[in-house]
């Protein structure tokens, strides 16, 4: 990995936690996600002026994009109002461990994709169990009860807005690889 690669990882990895603490220490609402991710994206603005024109892309590539924002909608709610319901070390690791595990699943049964051999699984099973077991460091969180709240559904709303918008954007990643858009 470059050095420039792994600079960019790093800062995303930084800003991702960031705005998740951020997120649960300032009153967790859909609200106040929104307006996070609103400002990423105004920052990020300019950098579409160093890609293709946008009028490049097929029509059908902005159904696509309204679709992937209705997805991280549901994720942004998901988990704001599981943050504003309960422990963040219970719900965010369930909130991202599952699309791990779901996206690849949903893609064979929807897409017919069958890429998948046993490692994968076992990296799928290892994840989740990894997810599961990271909040039981609390001896309040041993117990079951700890995982079977409305909070939780939440998390589940979040993970299910993950692998919408993923499978989603794969869809729209293939429109633009057809006229050379992305590579």
């Amino acid at each position: 990995m470059s050095p420039i690669t792994l600079a960019l990882v790093l800062v995303s990895v930084c800003m991702h936690a960031g705005w998740n603490v951020l997120g649960k220490r300032n009153a967790p609402s859909l609200a106040t996600f929104a307006l996070a991710y609103g400002a990423g994206g105004a920052l990020m603005l300019p950098l579409v002026l160093l890609g293709p024109s946008l009028t490049a892309l097929p029509s059908a590539f902005w159904g696509w994009l309204a679709l992937s924002g209705l997805c991280q909608m549901l994720y942004m709610g998901g988990l704001a109002w599981a943050y504003a319901r309960g422990d963040v070390s219970v719900l965010y690791p369930i909130a991202r461990a599952l699309p791990v595990v779901m996206v690849p699943l949903v893609s064979i049964a929807l897409l017919g994709s069958r890429v998948l051999d046993i490692w994968d699984g076992l990296g799928m099973v290892l994840v989740v169990a990894g997810a599961l077991c990271l909040p039981l460091s609390h001896p309040q969180a041993r117990r079951l009860s700890t995982y079977l709240t409305p909070a939780m559904g939440f998390a589940l709303l979040a993970a299910a807005g993950t692998v919408g918008y993923s499978l989603i954007d794969k869809q729209a990643l293939g429109l633009m690889q057809g006229p050379g858009i992305a590579g």
